[in-house]
């Protein structure tokens, strides 16, 4: 939960000055989108996420592997791969990840 106050403290760095007024009008705007919902604290109001991290996540992800490698995951995976950005960790989790849905087919089917 933040503040317009907060997210400007935040966002104000590396010589950044954004304004109250547009940062107020921002978060304004995604709570009537259904991303943020607020409640009064004195004069301010404390705004919080109504979308959890992972759902924004998995949407953001969603919408760029379809612009980008036109909703393909396995060119998006050897990319990374190829950009040696994938560690021993990431590899393996993604293998549990691959076994665990390889399972799910399997018994669907």
């Amino acid at each position: 939960a933040s503040t317009v106050r907060d997210v400007i403290g935040a966002l104000n760095t590396e010589g950044r000055k954004l304004a109250y007024t547009t940062i107020q009008t921002i978060m304004t705007r995604l709570e009537e989108k259904g991303f943020l919902a607020h409640k009064a604290e004195g004069v301010s109001y404390r705004y919080t996420a109504k979308i959890s991290k992972k759902r924004v996540q998995h949407s953001l992800l969603s919408r760029f592997v379809d612009q980008v490698f036109d909703g393909a995951v396995g060119p998006l995976v050897a990319s990374l791969a190829e950009s040696k950005k994938l560690t021993a960790e990431d590899i393996e989790q993604l293998r549990k990840v691959l076994q665990t849905m390889k399972d799910e087919l399997r018994i669907k089917n």
